[in-house]
């Protein structure tokens, strides 16, 4: 509930100010058990925040990053897949939205370029590793077919990451 303080597996505290943005919490979980089992590189896949929906619509899927050569190479795939991604800011400013005085961060850092420092939260269980963020939102459903995408769930990034691992 708002105002509780979470350990997360990381040992990172995060304070909850957005009961909307649990399923981070999970994701924030997944990187440090993908660490502890020997991942080097990250790519996180995820319907993260609907400000990504705002700022890119179901055109692109939105992608943060700490390592722009990973993100070339994930975008490389993409457009081998025919997926589209566009990368989104990822400034200190946004970073500095998710600071907490009750703990290491907070969940959310607001409406305000929340598809960044959504992405962020992220990236701050990333632990240095290059990591890569896609959020999916926008893209991962369809009110009506396009082109060669039928109406419903898309499976949207599922294309780029097999070409990724090619």
């Amino acid at each position: 509930k708002p105002g509780d303080v979470i350990k997360t597996m990381s040992g990172l505290t995060i304070e909850v100010v957005n009961t909307d943005a649990e399923g981070r919490l999970v994701l924030a979980d997944g990187l440090t058990m993908a660490i502890r089992r020997g991942a080097t590189r990250l790519v996180d896949v995820a319907t993260l925040t609907g400000a990504v929906l705002v700022t890119l619509g179901n055109v692109a899927t939105g992608a943060v990053t700490n390592d722009e050569t990973l993100l070339q190479e994930v975008m490389h795939a993409s457009k081998k897949a025919g997926e589209r991604i566009w990368q989104l800011p990822a400034s200190p400013e946004f970073r500095k939205q998710l600071e907490s005085d009750a703990a290491d961060m907070k969940n959310s850092g607001g409406r305000f370029g929340g598809a960044s420092s959504g992405g962020l939260f992220i990236g701050a269980f990333a632990e240095e590793r290059p990591w890569v963020h896609l959020d999916i939102a926008g893209t991962a459903y369809l009110d009506r077919e396009r082109s060669w995408e039928s109406k419903g769930g898309t499976g949207v990034m599922v294309r780029t990451l097999g070409e990724l691992l090619v």
